[in-house]
């Protein structure tokens, strides 16, 4: 019997999830005969048992969970494999010593789909943060509206400022004088000086 580290290969399953998505699912274990006597006495095909207990093993850690957990989590349930697949093998004399989840494939119309989600999901956020970017930008005009009209002078000192970042204009500073309003005396309008009729 050989003891060296032996794999075993489980490609193309076509497992469906929770939520009835058939998923394509490619695993590669690594083992051992830890225990040959059992082994040899207790199974007929040994390989063949190897490849059924990760079959199993694979449907059953699939059908546990819905189509975008397993989307989302497929590098994490490499360890529940294992622990799924390893009591029933130590069964049969073998040491499951290493499990991936290999390749986890959708059918062609629903990887369009789950990429259009994606894609919906991704620009949906972009906007949000966008409309964040603009809403505190609108809030800074507003905070900056309220504190210039309580201290007129911050409106020229940011002009200069304005201005020592920039050449090459001509701009006139400066509060023009008051308007004086030009009233009639009260008498009416009179001609000329000494122009009087008696």
């Amino acid at each position: 019997m050989d003891t060296r580290l032996l794999y075993e290969a489980v490609s193309g399953q076509e497992v469906l999830s929770s939520d009835g998505v058939a998923f394509k699912v490619s695993v590669l274990a690594c083992y051992r005969v830890a225990d040959p006597k059992v082994a040899i006495l207790e199974v007929q095909d040994l390989q063949g048992a190897v490849h059924a207990s990760l079959q199993l093993a694979l449907r059953a850690l699939i059908a546990g969970h819905a189509s975008e957990d397993l989307l989302q989590r497929r590098a994490e349930f490499s360890a529940p494999l294992l622990a799924e697949a390893a009591p029933q093998l130590a069964k049969l004399g073998v040491e499951l010593q290493n499990v991936a989840l290999r390749d986890l494939i959708l059918p062609g119309d629903l990887k369009k789909v789950f990429s259009q989600v994606a894609q919906a999901r991704q620009e949906g956020l972009a906007s949000l943060e966008r409309a964040r970017g603009e809403t505190a930008a609108l809030r800074n005009l507003a905070n900056a509206a309220q504190l210039m009209e309580r201290h007129p002078q911050l409106l020229q000192l940011r002009l200069l400022q304005v201005l020592s970042e920039r050449s090459g204009h001509t701009v006139i500073v400066g509060n023009p004088p008051p308007l004086i309003p030009i009233v009639p005396p009260p008498g009416g309008p009179t001609g000329p000086a000494g122009d009087t009729d008696e």
